[in-house]
């Protein structure tokens, strides 16, 4: 499975800046190494804000105060881009990553956009504020909605999952008929009576297989309240996608069998 999810702590090298004639396209491998050094940003940040906040706790002073106004409003707007360019490398991400056609991808692609819309809609707001009353409400704004990034991280993991499953599946009905049709010219005499049976049992395994995938995109589907409840929605889905990926190895079995026969 090609894995968009980047752990949270690795450190981008350093590069200098180049500007050239024509600009290259922005893929996923771009937007990760942006996701990355915004990562590194935010944490650079939230160090700074957390000695601004101690020396404002220690000193009581008009200066601390204003410091950590200061450091907690950069703090905010990293935190927010962070969050945003993380959303934009899982939306191109999940547009390279080759899934069945049964898998929407706009549908997700557009859960996406709508987010980072908001994100970065908030800039001018979060800029403008001037107290630790304001800097609480906008930083709860901000955690009451994260509950919907990380939902959306977790669904669109799990359709990828899903849609390379299918991706198998697809490829296993191809192997199935090519497999038949060369059953059906060495099988003659009395073995010819067992075949329509035999493909029976084939077409039974590719079945399972097709149902235990549809069901996983189900229980995917199904996880589409964003609250502070979140349900782990790819502890059941790979259960449901192991299951199918079982079915098709017992139809590949049954084939290379049939063949050698």
């Amino acid at each position: 499975m090609k894995k968009f999810l980047v752990p949270a702590l690795l450190f981008l090298i350093a590069s200098k800046l180049s500007f050239p004639l024509f600009a290259e396209e922005f893929n996923a491998e771009k937007a990760r190494n942006d996701y990355l050094y915004n990562l590194e940003v935010y944490q650079q940040s939230h160090q700074e804000y957390v000695r601004t906040k101690q020396a404002y706790y220690t000193y009581r002073t008009l200066v601390t105060k204003t410091e950590a106004i200061n450091t907690a409003v950069d703090l905010l707007l990293k935190r927010e881009e962070m969050v945003r360019t993380y959303l934009v490398m899982l939306r191109l991400s999940f547009l390279e990553t080759p899934l069945s056609a049964d898998i929407n991808k706009q549908e997700w692609v557009s859960k996406c956009e709508i987010l980072e819309a908001w994100l970065e809609s908030r800039k001018p707001k979060i800029e403008a504020v001037s107290t630790i009353i304001d800097i609480n409400k906008v930083s709860e704004e901000f955690e009451g909605r994260f509950a919907e990034v990380t939902a959306l991280s977790r669904q669109m993991s799990g359709l990828v999952l899903a849609g390379e499953m299918g991706l198998m599946i697809e490829e296993g009905a191809k192997v199935k008929d090519d497999a038949i049709s060369q059953l059906k010219t060495t099988w003659t005499g009395d073995k010819a009576r067992y075949l329509e049976s035999f493909i029976a049992q084939i077409d039974e395994k590719i079945s399972l297989a097709l149902d235990k995938k549809n069901k996983a995109l189900t229980v995917i589907s199904g996880q589409a309240i964003f609250d502070n409840e979140i349900k782990d929605t790819l502890s059941p889905t790979r259960s449901l996608l192991i299951d199918s990926q079982h079915y098709l190895k017992e139809m590949v079995l049954l084939l290379e069998e049939g063949i050698s026969e």
